[in-house]
């Protein structure tokens, strides 16, 4: 099966919402939606050895009782799924659900296939191996159209953290929206100086981190030099907080507020981590702001080229990651080549019997 196209279709089936612009009338928006939603999570759900993580997430599923560090709502999850079937693929099915329902949903909201696209662009390789987080991630990108209904929200927040420990930042968001920095975008001209800052010494001399599991991280070769964190895709993903910080500066809006701070925040952290990888983990919460921030831009002609532009960047940047995975799958997240459970070698043929 050819794993380029079956990614490409899979990032690009957005498009066939645009569609019910056209034609009209509710009844093809729906079923347009559909089509996109079980396409994209049947791509996900039926891939077999895809991901680097994805023996680890079969261990888990066979035996979660000897993992003390996973989150008690998907160990809940696991225990649930087990009930029903104790192959593994049972929980690549449903998380695919959980992971990719939500955001095809916001069409509804945003009406926006860019932003869909968008996050697909930069979550949708991390939500083959990073489940857990993926879905706390995919719960906050939801989370923020109920952020003005605080019961909610914060259900919400409970519930993504249950399934991996970076979603409590989501209550960080609440605050972001009251902070109002008047010279945001002098400090995301300086943001690249955090390079300089070596924050695995601060961390290490704090009592809760050097007494917990978390030393692990900072142990010498578990700090990344910098080469793999600071790439082109990784640097390039910084245009539109850039821009969006410049053009919205002054703008008060509460909402428009969160998606500033929440992109200076990004923009340090990416910084941040080039010399402390793990930072990774924390920054990638704050990327859900840039899918939202093409919304933004999008809706003022002046800027919808360049959204349209760096949307066709990102794209080609994807394929690039497809053929570094290509000649090596030590590069990156391990999915290449695409495979399913359906594919013809004796590993899937013995599951299958089994």
């Amino acid at each position: 099966m050819n794993s380029l196209l079956i990614y490409n279709s899979v990032i690009l089936s957005p498009f066939l919402l645009l569609l019910s612009k056209q034609k009209g009338g509710k009844n093809i928006d729906n079923i347009l939606l559909c089509t996109v939603t079980i396409y994209v999570i049947a791509i996900s759900a039926i891939r077999y050895h895809v991901g680097t993580d994805f023996p680890s997430y079969e261990e888990i599923f066979l035996d979660p009782e000897s993992h003390d560090r996973i989150e008690i709502g998907f160990i809940g999850l696991i225990k649930i799924l087990k009930l029903f079937s104790d192959d593994p693929q049972i929980l690549f099915l449903v998380t695919s659900m959980i992971i990719y329902y939500p955001i095809v949903k916001l069409y509804k909201t945003y009406e926006s296939v860019a932003f869909i696209i968008c996050w697909f662009l930069i979550f949708y390789f991390p939500s083959l191996n990073q489940i857990r987080q993926v879905i706390a991630i995919t719960i906050l990108t939801y989370s923020i159209k109920h952020i003005n209904n605080f019961k909610s929200y914060i259900l919400l927040i409970l519930v993504a953290s249950s399934f991996h420990i970076t979603g409590f930042i989501g209550i960080l968001f609440i605050l972001l929206r009251k902070i109002y920095i008047r010279y945001i975008f002098i400090l995301m001209l300086i943001s690249p100086l955090f390079i300089y800052v070596h924050i695995t010494n601060i961390l290490a001399n704090l009592p809760i981190i050097r007494d917990s599991y978390y030393i692990f991280y900072l142990i010498d070769e578990n700090i990344y030099a910098g080469s793999q964190t600071l790439s082109f895709g990784g640097i390039f993903r910084l245009v539109i907080p850039f821009l969006f910080v410049y053009i919205y500066r002054i703008n008060k809006s509460p909402h428009i507020i969160l998606i500033k701070n929440a992109l200076l925040i990004y923009t340090i952290l990416y910084f941040l981590s080039i010399n402390f990888y793990i930072l990774y983990r924390v920054y990638s919460i704050f990327q859900i702001f840039i899918p939202i921030a093409c919304i933004y831009l999008i809706k003022d002609k002046k800027y919808k080229l360049l959204v349209y532009l760096y949307i066709i960047i990102l794209i080609i940047i994807f394929q690039k990651n497809i053929f570094e995975q290509s000649i090596s799958s030590v590069i990156g997240n391990s999915i290449y080549p695409y495979q399913t459970i359906f594919t013809e070698n004796p590993e899937t043929i013995n599951k299958i019997n089994y």
